[in-house]
């Protein structure tokens, strides 16, 4: 698999992959080359939630690579949200277009803005008219988009919109907001959305082992669409933590690995949640996904997944690991 001038990105996965995650994560599995946080919510109050900022600031990073995202359907509030983040340090922010929650869907963002692209072209021209000036001086906007709301075909007049702008990096999930997260990818709309892209792109969907980023690469190879510079996974990711290091050429997560990245993320999330409760339900809300690497663990899962405390719990996970 050629991945020389790749670049592996892990998605922003809300409740999953927060920094006691990341840090766990880039520590035990080097290979990932950014991280992208959970969406910050830009609204006209001008404030953050304190587990948004608490999430990125750069002493809860580590000496990982993170990118801020944020949702916005307001310029102004977007632009105010990535002063805020260069303000911190960082030299890019995200702005995410492929959110399928009806709760975000409803106010017009996530993938809910997609329904109108004018207002998108009116959002990113009042943006980047910003981005160059004052404290955005510096600042790059990527952007990370599903290719429409119900038909497909809809990607074709998107992306006619972002080849108007400078976008640092934009990030394509070939499903639609109807679509959610099931059924096929679309991956002839990709391959148009590519081919005419101005951007660099990323692509985001279905990577779930090293095969599926072989068949990528092969199905869209770099002589022939240089515009593919980077690919990204969440659940492919989560469940299976090596995926990125094994692209890379590196082995796949045994048992004991898997044992020594369980410890880290357990005790980064005892080490800033101080109610056991909370960090039980934190931790189950992580082997929905992560679970999938332990198909012989049936029993342990589901002991796992009842564990009231922490005793419990541990008994389950030490049961796992020990293929008891």
């Amino acid at each position: 698999m050629k991945t020389k001038n790749l670049l592996f990105l892990a998605a922003p996965m809300e409740g999953v992959c927060g920094f006691p995650w990341r840090n766990a994560h880039a520590s035990c599995f080097p290979g990932t080359d950014f991280y992208y946080s959970p969406f910050l919510t830009a609204t006209a109050s001008r404030a953050f939630r304190k587990r948004e900022i608490r999430d990125v600031l750069p002493e809860n990073n580590g000496r990982l690579h993170l990118v801020p995202q944020i949702m916005a359907s307001d310029p102004g509030d977007f632009i105010w949200a990535a002063r805020e983040m260069s303000a911190l340090g960082y030299p890019e922010v995200n702005l995410n277009l492929g959110c399928p929650s009806g709760t975000v869907v409803r106010k017009g963002r996530g993938a809910g803005f997609l329904r109108d692209p004018e207002a998108l072209d009116d959002f990113f021209a009042e943006v980047f008219s910003a981005a160059g000036h004052g404290e955005m001086s510096e600042i790059r906007i990527s952007v990370k988009t599903r290719i429409g709301v119900a038909d497909p075909s809809e990607g074709l007049r998107l992306i006619a919109v972002f080849n108007r702008y400078p976008i640092s990096l934009l990030t394509i999930h070939p499903r639609t907001l109807r679509d959610g997260y099931k059924g096929p990818v679309h991956r002839d709309i990709f391959r148009e959305m590519l081919r005419q892209s101005r951007n660099p792109v990323c692509y985001n969907g279905d990577l779930r082992a090293p095969e599926d980023v072989g068949s990528l690469l092969a199905a869209f190879p770099a002589e022939e669409y240089p515009q593919l510079t980077a690919v990204m996974a969440g659940r492919g990711l989560v469940s299976r933590p090596s995926l990125f290091s094994e692209c890379r050429g590196g082995a796949r997560a045994g048992r004991e690995k898997l044992r020594e990245f369980h410890r880290e993320v357990l005790g980064n999330y005892r080490a800033v949640i101080p109610e056991e409760d909370n960090v039980l339900f934190k931790m189950k809300e992580l082997w929905g996904m992560f679970g999938e690497e332990f198909p012989n663990g049936k029993k342990a899962l589901k002991r796992i997944r009842k564990a009231r405390r922490m005793d419990e719990y541990l008994a389950a996970v030490n049961e796992l690991f020990s293929g008891e």
